[in-house]
């Protein structure tokens, strides 16, 4: 007799063992990549103490806390032009608080009364927000003006009330640069 080109079905037990197999396969992988992945952004394995991140691991974190900064400055500008202006109290249904930043997730902020132009509106508002790099980033506003600044290797970090702009001015530790339109660039 010849072939027909066709296999017998496996019996009913076997069915669909191939599948399974599979699945479990991409479960343990998966699993295992979550480890690593832990791992590897907490610097687990990796010795004694904090050791220092790579510049590109640095800028990401960076990046992490100027986006959280420049969403919850949107929010209050946006509040303020919506309510005629913002107090310190009002930072709060934002989700500043006036303790100093500890992570990306916390926003520090601060209030002052209005600015001596006689802007309408409000006067200035300070926020901070501490990156994973250590470095505290602000964002200053008025109805007029935005200024962004950043202090490297921050002790606290910590929005002090602003009522006019800062000055521009280079970064260093202990010393917060400004700059307006823009985040500074960090090292």
């Amino acid at each position: 007799m010849g072939s027909s080109g066709l296999r017998p079905l496996p019996p009913k037990g076997e069915a669909g063992f191939g599948l399974v197999g599979i699945v479990i396969s991409l479960m343990i992988v998966a699993i295992l990549s979550v480890g690593a992945l832990k791992a590897f952004a907490s610097g687990a394995g990796s010795g004694s103490g904090s050791p220092a991140q790579s510049p590109a691991v640095n800028k990401a974190y960076d990046v992490q806390a100027q986006s959280a900064l420049s969403n919850v400055m949107e929010n209050v500008r946006d509040g303020a032009i919506g309510n005629g202006g913002v107090a310190a109290s009002d930072l709060a249904q934002y989700g500043v608080s006036a303790a100093p930043s500890m992570s990306p997730s916390e926003v520090s902020g601060a209030v002052a009364g209005s600015s001596a132009d006689g802007s309408i509106g409000f006067g200035g508002v300070t926020l901070a927000v501490e990156s994973k790099s250590r470095t505290c980033w602000f964002v200053w506003f008025s109805s007029s003006s935005t200024w962004y600044g950043s202090e490297p290797d921050a002790t606290s970090c910590a929005a002090q009330p602003m009522a006019d702009a800062p000055t521009a001015g280079a970064a260093s530790s202990g010393s917060i640069g400004w700059q307006q339109g823009s985040f500074p660039i960090s090292g």
